[in-house]
């Protein structure tokens, strides 16, 4: 299991340097930040997802696709909408990769959202097959939010796991995204 440290900019030597693997957020305007992050993402060893801050309620693609200038990205998180109907993320991301996918050269993430309710989250169960086995996708990111309405994220990333094994040999990576009790 890897950990991703979110430090505010005064702490990223000391905290962020900790872990091999980094969530970036787009949405964050400091210019210490990027600087930091530009150089660091060079180092083959470490792991890189940049995230469209959808969580924060900023996500704009426009703005990610601008932190990539002269970040070595792994992955790019596609749109999300959090807590919303998990057709309105599914939709989203699969225009996203209609348009983007063949002209970048990193992985895409896929954010499972939905309402909360039993009848979504079984409507996103077969959105997240459909991005494993029509689109491919191995990087998965699990909302908080999956957790707080009371799912678990370990059955998730099970059964994300079991689609990819039955599906392909290429690794699957699953990122907790935010943390729970």
């Amino acid at each position: 299991m890897r950990f991703a440290v979110i430090s505010p900019a005064a702490g990223l030597q000391k905290f962020s340097t900790l872990s091999h693997t980094h969530l970036l957020l787009a949405h964050v305007d400091n210019p210490l930040y990027w600087q930091f992050y530009r150089k660091l993402s060079q180092e083959p060893q470490e792991l890189v997802i940049l995230d469209n801050s959808a969580y924060e309620g900023r996500m704009n693609m426009d703005l990610a696709f601008d932190r990539l200038n002269g970040l070595r990205t792994d992955a790019l998180v596609l749109p999300d909408f959090v807590g919303q109907r998990s057709e309105l993320t599914f939709r989203a991301g699969i225009a996203f990769i209609k348009q983007w996918r063949h002209q970048l050269p990193f992985d895409l993430m896929y954010v499972p959202q939905f309402d909360g309710t039993i009848e979504d989250y079984q409507v996103m169960k077969k959105h997240v097959r459909s991005m494993v086995e029509d689109f491919g996708i191995a990087w998965f990111g699990l909302p908080r939010l999956t957790a707080e309405r009371g799912y678990s994220r370990s059955e998730l990333c099970l059964y994300i796991k079991r689609l990819k094994a039955n599906w392909d040999h290429d690794p699957i990576y699953v990122h907790a995204l935010g943390m729970c009790n």
